[in-house]
């Protein structure tokens, strides 16, 4: 096992306190699909404006092949400016969400399915590329297995530091920050999910990095 440079050691009565960080890192395939959309509805009269955002949000609910979440519906007034005066111009309504799925197969009928109300209400829709993430659960799952390596790694290592000084070695304290970056899914290639009614791009599968960098503080008698 390589050894830290034991370096500027604080000295303890003929001992040393040594301070240090490490990473450990696991290598995940993420297997989510997810894209978040957002439906814009725009017209004069307020309960249509309403009656079009229902139309969707009855879909969501109703529809229980894939994973929805972050779930949001606004409507606010509409103006237009005319020689520096506002005039009412309508409603505009906004609906938010996000959608996950393990099945590309599931995505794709989801889409054909959102698709056909889009036409049939003529509103406006943006979504970005499909992207591939980590399950919640498997991410918190390896965060915990991190943590736990690097705790085992900060025993082995006091006691192998031990055998080699001559010295009783312990780690007094091993701080594990909480708050952890997600894995960032880089765009390096893009293909499409494709069906009579849509062409979505889906970025790349690739291999996520999840890691932690714990400091260890180990005091050496």
């Amino acid at each position: 096992m390589k050894l830290p440079l034991l370096l500027s050691l604080p000295l303890l009565a003929f001992g040393f306190e040594l301070n240090f960080t490490k990473e450990f890192t696991k290598s995940l395939v993420p297997s989510e699909l997810t894209s978040t959309i957002k439906v814009i509805v725009d017209k004069e009269e307020e309960k249509e404006v309403i009656s079009s955002l229902n139309t969707y949000n009855d879909f969501l609910k109703k529809y229980d092949e894939i994973t929805k979440s972050n779930v949001s519906m606004s409507i606010t007034p509409k103006y237009g400016y005319k020689d520096g005066l506002a005039y009412f111009v309508g409603y505009t309504g906004v609906l938010n969400y996000t959608i996950s799925s393990n099945e590309s197969s599931k995505v794709k009928e989801f889409f054909e399915n959102f698709y056909a109300i889009k036409e049939e209400n003529n509103t406006t829709s943006h979504m970005p590329a499909l992207q591939w993430r980590i399950n919640e659960k498997v991410y918190e799952e390896t965060l915990d297995k991190l943590r736990f390596d690097a705790i085992t790694w900060g025993n082995s290592y006091s006691a192998e530091l031990s055998k080699k000084l001559n010295k009783q070695c312990s780690i007094k304290e091993i701080q594990i920050n909480g708050n952890f970056a997600r894995p960032i899914m880089y765009n390096s290639e893009v293909k499409m999910l494709k069906s009579s009614k849509m062409e979505i791009p889906i970025v790349e599968q690739v291999d996520e990095i999840v890691s932690i960098q714990p400091t260890f503080n180990l005091v050496c008698q």
